[in-house]
């Protein structure tokens, strides 16, 4: 037995070319011809050794429909990854739109000459703004928040005594005593020693432990300002709420 399948491609979808190619082998005859549209043949032939058409048996149709059946299922499944990866792209368009927005406020006040460079409810030194976050998160919640203004915006980082003693100032004005702090270091947890590193990948250099910190204990990964002094640095477990600080570079 000889089975042979034309199909001249067309503009119909793959997903419509497998629903015709379905009903032709439940409806099947000695020779199927479906039409045309917009180009489109799909034409199935079975024929005996000696050339004579023939109906063909039925283990191969339930063969040929369990493979239409297989394509169809992946088709689906790659039609859900294709919608996912559409979301995300357009939620990161969209948080990509309001970063440069608070950019382009940002820029303005800047050449209007205002004190302050950053945006409103944030405070800077140097080349960078910060905003404190009074509601308690986990380290990774509070991360993410963060990263809700922008792709560019992290838990802080804090890369001198200058800007500890700037931060530390501020923060004093707005954080309710004996509050600790979420900031952006955190511990690697792979080796066996710890090592220490920033949301931002910046080169963690400067780093004022409270005094019998960082502690051994293997579950506190993530760091904070100490509650009874903001400007010294305490390692909890990633999972505790607190407050927390963003900071984004205006560079």
């Amino acid at each position: 037995m000889l089975l042979s399948v034309q199909v001249q491609m067309g503009p119909l979808s793959l997903k419509f070319r497998l629903s015709l190619l379905r009903l032709l082998v439940i409806f099947h005859e000695d020779i199927f011809c479906l039409g045309q549209a917009n180009h489109e043949v799909l034409e199935w032939t079975w024929r005996s050794n000696d050339g004579k058409s023939a109906a063909p048996p039925q283990s191969y149709i339930k063969a040929i429909i369990d493979r239409i059946a297989k394509v169809e299922l992946r088709l689906s499944q790659l039609e859900k990854i294709s919608a996912a990866y559409r979301k995300e792209i357009t939620e990161l368009q969209k948080n990509n739109i309001g970063l440069m927005d608070r950019i382009s406020k940002v820029e303005d006040v800047q050449v209007k000459g205002s004190g302050d460079p950053c945006p409103e409810d944030w405070f800077s030194f140097s080349r960078f703004c910060y905003k404190y976050h009074k509601n308690p998160e986990s380290w990774n919640r509070a991360e993410a928040k963060c990263q809700a203004y922008g792709p560019e915006v992290h838990l802080a980082t804090i890369a001198s005594r200058e800007e500890m003693a700037v931060v530390t100032k501020e923060l004093a004005k707005r954080v309710q005593p004996k509050h600790q702090v979420w900031i952006g270091m955190h511990r690697m947890k792979s080796g066996k020693f710890p090592r220490w590193r920033w949301t931002d990948f910046s080169t963690a250099n400067y780093m004022p432990w409270a005094v019998g910190e960082p502690h051994a204990q293997e579950k506190e990964h993530c760091v904070a300002l100490h509650a009874e002094n903001l400007a010294l640095w305490t390692d909890n477990m990633c999972e505790e709420k607190f407050p927390f600080l963003c900071r984004f570079s205006l560079h």
